[in-house]
């Protein structure tokens, strides 16, 4: 099978068709994802083959690229559809323990197909269709349970989305107005700039992205929500807004729009991490968590952003699915309560995601964020390794909170699910690391894990723990908003001289 165009066509066309099979075929509502994955890997596994044609550019319908809808699938849309795909296969495996609902299965399905489009979608109008999809299927998704606090986290979503795409079609409108096109390649190509339209556009993707001030609907959203659900929202749906960060901000050079995402990316990891280690709920701890990591992408933008977006992919959906399976076996999220025993399985997958996390060398991420620590100036460099040590410092809480059982496996399911991702993780962690292997990085890893371990030993049991209600409510959200956008505005005025 050779990579062309047709191919790839069929590839995108075939991943829109499978989930409405579910519907008709509600008697095979468990198989049909299995087969959309097996079909979305088989065909990724051969373009992965032949990565050298990369980027493929691709015009639907035979139309030409002014008028057609073009497809891009660049080596970035590969790695970010392969580690998609492994996380949706290990949903469904753990899915199976539990008896779902068909519509849990087609959103899921349906929600793949969305997040296929997205990764290779090329002009700013199908980035909405697909972002906005995106954000529907998650509303439903968060409250697929139908409890009010669930449904309550997904109104909260859809209201500061919804106030997020307003501003983006605002700002495609502003472009189109200008250019005379919406398509990525065309505008890149017309050298095309204007800082306050593409930070118009920025704005619904940091809300898509999870970054701190921008995502405000995060926490109660991810922790409220059940843990297949989480993991989705915090290791994939994440990665919708970050990768088209990184497209547009590739595309639409803007000195302006650079500056602000670093600065933006300096601020959630720091925040991130700070009040992840304020947190006494498991879940709000890698909620935020993940504002934390994601600021180390943006801050990493051009240099290994979208490698350890991935990787965070793989190794964050790891760590909520494993605290899922916690919370199937004893109820409960409190961080301080007394060591519990649990499946050997669920603690050596929890110890693989949380060496992931802290960046050692062997598992997913460390190269990728060791990377993005050297390629920045001193003094951020250091803000960055402070924020790594309080994040791991913040994940400890959780590890020390298991211990392993002489039992293998409880839940046949959930183990197979997470031993899947764990596995992943390891084998692409070992193949990063030898070809990337510094003694510097690993002397940097292991005195953040081991400075992490000590202000465990002598703060864990004195830190006082706490939820900023007033900071995350939809009233304060809304007005945070109002400040950024002033502040754009002002960006896109004075320049920037401005900072």
């Amino acid at each position: 099978m050779t990579l062309n165009p047709n191919l790839v066509q069929l590839y995108i066309i075939g991943s829109i068709c499978i989930p409405f099979l579910i519907p008709f075929f509600k008697r095979f509502k468990k198989i049909i994802p299995f087969i959309q994955v097996i079909y979305s890997l088989s065909f990724l596994l051969v373009f992965f083959t032949q990565k050298e044609l990369f980027p493929l550019h691709i015009t639907f319908g035979g139309w030409g690229i002014e008028r057609g809808i073009e497809i891009v699938f660049s080596v970035e849309s590969l790695l970010f559809l392969l580690t998609t795909n492994v996380v949706f296969l290990a949903v469904f495996i753990i899915s199976l323990s539990k008896n779902r609902g068909w519509n849990y299965y087609f959103l899921l399905t349906l929600l793949l197909t969305d997040i296929s489009c997205l990764f290779v979608a090329n002009d700013l109008f199908n980035i909405y269709v697909t972002l906005e999809l995106l954000s529907l299927l998650s509303y439903l998704l968060i409250s697929i349970e139908l409890k009010k606090r669930q449904i309550w986290s997904s109104l909260k979503y859809m209201i500061l989305g919804a106030v997020g795409f307003n501003l983006y079609l605002i700002g495609i409108s502003v472009v189109y107005g200008e250019a005379g096109t919406l398509n990525l390649s065309l505008l890149a190509s017309a050298n095309y700039q204007n800082d306050f339209a593409v930070m118009m556009i920025m704005i619904p993707l940091l809300i898509k992205s999870e970054i701190f001030f921008f995502s405000m609907w995060v926490p109660s959203a991810q922790t409220e929500a059940e843990s297949s659900i989480s993991a989705i929202l915090s290791a994939v749906v994440v990665n919708a807004g970050l990768f088209h960060v990184l497209r547009i901000t590739a595309a639409l050079e803007s000195q302006s729009t650079e500056i602000f995402l670093l600065l933006t990316g300096l601020t959630s990891a720091f925040l991130g991490a700070f009040l992840s280690a304020r947190q006494r709920d498991i879940k709000m701890i890698l909620a935020f968590s993940t504002m934390s990591h994601v600021g180390f992408v943006l801050i990493g933008l051009a240099n290994f952003g979208a490698a350890y977006a991935c990787s965070h992919t793989l190794y964050k959906s790891l760590l909520f699915l494993s605290v899922g399976y916690y919370y199937d076996i004893y109820h409960l999220k409190d961080c301080q309560r007394k060591r519990a025993k649990v499946p050997l399985s669920l603690f050596i997958a929890f110890l693989i995601g949380f060496l992931s996390f802290s960046g050692m060398p062997f598992f997913i991420g460390s190269t990728f964020k060791y990377e993005i620590i050297a390629g920045v100036n001193p003094l951020i460099s250091f803000v960055l390794i402070v924020t790594s040590v309080i994040s791991v410092f913040s994940l400890c809480r959780i590890l020390f909170l298991i211990k392993p059982d002489k039992s293998w496996f409880l839940s046949p399911y959930q183990d197979l699910g997470i031993t899947v991702l764990a596995s992943v993780s390891i084998i692409l962690g070992i193949i990063n690391t030898r070809k990337h292997f510094s003694v510097f990085s690993l002397v940097e890893a292991v005195l953040i894990l081991t400075i992490a371990l000590i202000f465990y030993g002598f703060f864990s049991k004195k830190s006082s723990f706490y939820y900023p209600y007033k900071l995350f409510k939809l009233s304060s959200s809304l007005a945070i908003y109002s400040v950024i956008i002033g502040i754009i505005i002002s960006i896109s005025v004075f320049g920037v001289s401005f900072f």
